[in-house]
């Protein structure tokens, strides 16, 4: 009986609930038509009582119609096509011979202008496709207020022109959403964040956003940073060109449990501290390092990426907007409060250049061995933040989980003086990390070499 009752919300549905002109209501049509007389045949019928009996029939007959509807009956629906464009043919000339020309120049004009409006039409559309598809763009007014704002940002940077396509999305960075895409010149595979520009009021912030993490991007050249290309700026939209990464995140990795291989552990962090001792080097502060920002390419080398929040830092110790009249302190409340340093919550002494991204990076190394997130005992992001700031440590890795030396490593990391914590280049002598300092400097890698 449960069958049978199927078969009558299927013959429903298709009546009910389908587009009857849509082909693929037929397919759906014929389906439901078979089940429904297989379910009914023999003595099964006899088991419907009267109200289901009558609704099968009435959907069954309407199943039947739509049927019939799409049927071709001895070619009548195709002669009717093509009569209806005889009618339509006939219609143009006969509103061509009711015009009153003087001559064969004024019949040409006529059909001059029929031909010109047509290629306008043509053209709108073929535009309205090229914007949809990302191939072009949008004017820029000069005389806007916000749209000299996007214009000061094309000419500070390096806005490249190229053919690309749109791929599938990635994921969420700061302020924006990154895709797969290609580039149509070359062929080759990059990533791509889409930083919309939604209302007035947001684009001033944004933009400013969007110039602090390019100015750092295009000042970056490190087998262990990610390569920036160039950006592309529309009137509702800004997109930035950057090195794709197949390998995912580092977050990605860890969803399917801890890195048990100790020294896998150990390359991926002698990796990231080349990366950061050429940042810091640089003067440059990351202040948002975790395994979202961890990526990895497609030979499994360590990229780091989405450097909204980091700030350039000049020689006398504050950030360039300092310079230019806004004092912004280094360990400002910009961050993921679980992988936080105590002086970023506190606003206290920042320590060394650098030391907020070394108590990162010991978070980090401390999920990798353990597949769980630093303070993942606590309730929210308010108690670990009070528990940071009240000297707490985070649950440190168990002897099976990390060696004794890994464990020493972490608490270098980790020390809560950032007076005293070691820096990017210190670290990467740590015995914890010999072999694979060794094991590098044998590669003859550009950062061996130097």
């Amino acid at each position: 009986m449960k069958l049978i009752n199927l078969c009558i919300e299927w013959v429903s549905f298709v009546v009910d609930d389908c587009t009857s002109t849509e082909y693929r209501t037929f397919r759906y049509t014929v389906t439901a038509l078979e089940f429904a007389s297989v379910m009914t045949s023999g003595v099964n019928i006899l088991a419907v009582n009267e109200e289901a009996f009558l609704t099968l029939r009435v959907k069954v007959a309407g199943c039947m119609s739509l049927l019939i509807s799409h049927f071709d009956i001895m070619g009548a629906r195709s002669k009717a096509k093509a009569q209806q464009k005889v009618e339509v043919t006939s219609a143009r000339r006969k509103k061509i011979s009711h015009m009153s020309f003087k001559d064969d120049t004024e019949l040409m004009e006529a059909f001059r202008n029929d031909a010109v409006k047509k290629l306008e039409d043509l053209e709108r559309k073929r535009n309205d496709l090229e914007f949809e598809h990302h191939y072009v763009g949008r004017v820029l007014d000069d005389g806007s207020a916000d749209d000299q704002f996007l214009m000061s940002l094309a000419s500070a940077f390096s806005n490249i022109t190229m053919r690309w396509q749109l791929g599938r999305f990635i994921g969420s960075g700061t302020f924006g959403d990154v895709y797969s895409a290609l580039n149509l010149d070359n062929g080759e595979m990059m990533a791509v964040k889409e930083i919309r520009l939604q209302d007035a009021q947001s684009i001033r912030t944004i933009v400013k956003a969007i110039k602090d993490e390019m100015t750092v991007l295009e000042m970056l050249h490190h087998p262990n940073i990610v390569q920036y290309f160039g950006v592309e700026v529309h009137r509702d939209r800004v997109y930035l060109f950057m090195e794709i990464c197949q390998g995912g995140s580092i977050a990605d990795l860890l969803s399917h449990g801890r890195i048990e291989d100790e020294q896998v552990i150990q390359v991926y962090t002698f990796q990231m501290l080349q990366g950061l001792a050429y940042l810091h080097h640089a003067g440059i502060v990351h202040r948002d390092l975790k395994p979202e920002n961890i990526l990895l390419d497609h030979n499994g080398l360590i990229k780091f990426v989405d450097f909204g929040a980091a700030k350039v830092i000049a020689r006398n110790g504050r950030t360039r907007a300092a310079q230019s009249g806004t004092r912004s302190k280094i360990n400002s409340l910009t961050g993921t409060p679980m992988y936080m340093s105590p002086e970023v919550i506190t606003g206290s002494n920042p320590g060394r250049q650098g030391a907020i991204d070394i108590w990162s990076l010991g978070c980090v190394v401390l999920e990798m061995a353990t597949g769980r997130r630093p303070w993942s005992n606590l309730d929210n992001e308010y108690a670990i933040m009070f528990h940071i700031a009240s000297g707490h440590m985070p649950q440190l890795p168990s002897p099976e989980q990390l060696s004794p030396e890994g464990q020493a490593f972490l608490l270098k990391c980790l020390d809560r003086d950032p007076t005293k914590r070691e820096s990017a280049i210190e670290l990467s002598n740590d015995p914890w990390l010999a072999r694979v300092k060794n094991d590098h400097l044998e590669q003859l890698t550009p950062m061996g070499e130097e």
